[in-house]
């Protein structure tokens, strides 16, 4: 799944007004050489361009791109050497802009930037769809087209019935549905879920309203909760589903082999195993199911209680078990994500039972 998650730099502000520029740009006017940020900026961040086009200008004039008026002119700082990129380059720094509106810098002999916009939301829907993106990954999920649009499919590996590696220390089978899939496979993995669900989860806590309900279009909807919470809750389920009776955490729920790159439901028929047991996977599970637990306590008590009582389960394992590492056994070829210290897994872990 991805992970991702889906960093961007935000420089940007913007103030003044000035004259009319009667030289209105088309498309193909646009220069690429000078470098803006592509999402756009925050009215109260700093924004800057890079200019990495030769110039004798001086100064720099943003424009709005409604009506062509300009807004905003600065000077142009002297050439600095970008050596990441082997660039020598230019930096227009227009900060002082803060009037939310759609804009185009402009340097002479150079030209101008691609439009741009400065606004408070401007990030939300990179937000959304970045959240969205999780519900594209459900396994054992029908995604209808009145939620997942052109990319609807049907269900695949309902994991329902899945057999136990020997690795694992079990015989039989067992039931493990649900969760996200992850990046370039339909394995479902411990730690790669473990950390994309407790980043969410600190956006949940820093941002509680950041995505109310009804906001990413997901089955769960309208049901009074947030859809983040909502979305997260699909991959808790499943992680809860990967602890032993002892409380210790399986690693991962893959094939043998990678599949084929193929729809979910077309390379759904090849054994699916639960394979290994971790100290990592344990404490990961430790972390994120005491993290939900906080989350869920007003919206499903019971749901809370549960989930705690599966952290600190799994973190009396891992104290029993501090270095249980994991390998790949010899038939088995997808993801090991292997990790010879757990020092930052059991800081974690014993920070969110703490709190």
């Amino acid at each position: 799944m991805n992970r991702i998650f889906l960093t961007v730099l935000c420089l940007g502000l913007l103030g003044g007004c000035k004259s009319k520029n009667t030289a209105t740009p088309v498309e193909g006017d646009y220069n690429a050489g000078i470098r803006i940020n592509q999402v756009g900026y925050y009215p109260n961040a700093t924004k800057k361009a890079i200019v990495a086009q030769n110039t004798a200008a001086e100064s720099f004039q943003v424009f709005n791109t409604d009506d062509m008026e300009m807004v905003y002119e600065g000077k142009l700082s002297a050439p600095q050497v970008w050596e990441l990129a082997g660039e020598t380059v230019i930096v227009a720094d227009f900060s002082e802009l803060n009037a939310p509106g759609s804009y185009s810098l402009y340097v002479e002999d150079v030209g101008y930037s691609f439009p741009f916009e400065i606004s408070a939301e401007v990030l939300r829907p990179a937000l959304k769809a970045g959240m969205k993106s999780y519900y594209y990954q459900r396994a054992g999920y029908a995604l209808d087209s009145a939620h997942a649009g052109q990319w609807h499919r049907p269900a695949g590996h309902a994991d329902n019935q899945v057999n136990f590696h020997p690795s694992t220390g079990r015989t039989g089978q067992t039931s493990s549905t649900g969760g996200w899939y992850d990046a370039g496979d339909y394995g479902k993995y411990m730690v790669n879920g473990g950390f994309s669900l407790g980043q969410m989860l600190v956006l949940h806590e820093q941002y509680p309203g950041a995505l109310g309900d009804g906001e990413l279009n997901i089955p769960e909807s309208g049901n009074g909760n947030s859809d983040l919470l909502d979305e997260l809750k699909y991959e808790m389920d499943w992680i809860l589903s990967m602890q032993d009776e002892d409380g210790g955490s399986f690693v991962k729920l893959t094939t043998k082999n990678f599949t084929a790159m193929k729809l979910p439901h077309e390379v759904d028929d090849i054994p699916r195993f639960i394979i290994g047991k971790s100290t990592p996977a344990t404490l990961n599970l430790a972390a994120v199911a005491a993290k939900m637990s906080r989350a869920y306590t007003e919206i499903d008590p019971d749901y809370s209680a549960k989930c705690l009582e599966a952290a600190q389960k799994a973190w009396d394992w891992a104290l029993e078990h501090p270095d249980m590492a994991y390998k790949n056994p010899e038939d088995v070829q997808t993801g090991e994500y292997g990790d010879a210290d757990f020092s930052s897994e059991f800081f974690w872990a014993a920070a969110e039972l703490f709190v």
